[in-house]
């Protein structure tokens, strides 16, 4: 059983008692995921009544965000908080990640945030022995590395570090992007375009 998706969450594992390798089940105990998002869907916090914005829907937190701590998956080291998460300045390249909000004592608020950071690359060729990566990542050895099916030169990806990904090794999955022009009052007045990583949940700026 793959029980990476209650990581961050409080659990009750059930196992035998005589034999404590063997284990029937694990499950969320008074904890669930109260909204999951990417890059740019964390819009705002108020210090006042101690809530986040996540693409557009208020979330009540636990606590002040520049409190709620932020873990990288497969992390237990605080990295930074939920306040930081909010992006402060049209930058033009945003910092690509995952994240999922928990609540962690049934009481329907935000007390952490488990975040997946990923890099967004394109297969720029396909070796024998490895694959070569844009965006600074340079050649990956195979046997250092999940692919997917069908992957090609040209693909975009999504890239995690073994430290991050879910089988503990370096890891790229395939990303449909979708380029939109996007104006007016949205990102800060500016026309942007927007690469929509649908599989990896990522919406990031084209730079």
């Amino acid at each position: 059983m793959d029980y990476t998706g209650l990581y961050g969450q409080q659990v009750k594992v059930i196992y035998n008692i005589k034999k404590n390798d063997v284990v029937y089940g694990v499950y969320a105990n008074d904890s669930s995921v109260i909204v999951s998002g990417a890059t740019g869907n964390i819009e705002e916090y108020s210090k006042t009544s101690s809530t986040v914005t996540v693409a557009g829907t208020d979330y009540k937190l636990n606590d002040s965000a520049t409190k709620i701590n932020v873990y990288n998956f497969g992390d237990d080291t605080t990295v930074v908080t939920l306040a930081s998460l909010v992006d402060k300045e049209d930058t033009g390249n945003l910092e690509a990640y995952t994240v999922k909000m928990v609540d962690n004592n049934g009481d329907g608020k935000i007390d952490a945030v488990v975040r997946t950071p990923m890099t967004i690359a394109k297969i720029n060729y396909v070796g024998k022995d490895s694959v070569q990566l844009g965006s600074n990542l340079g050649a990956v050895k195979y046997d250092n590395l999940v692919t997917y099916d069908g992957y090609a030169a040209g693909d975009w990806v999504c890239y995690i570090k073994a430290a991050n990904a879910v089988l503990g090794e370096n890891t790229i999955q395939k990303i449909d992007l979708q380029t939109a022009a996007v104006s007016g009052w949205m990102w800060r007045e500016k026309r942007r375009n927007i690469m929509e990583a649908a599989s990896c949940g990522i919406s990031r700026t084209a730079g």
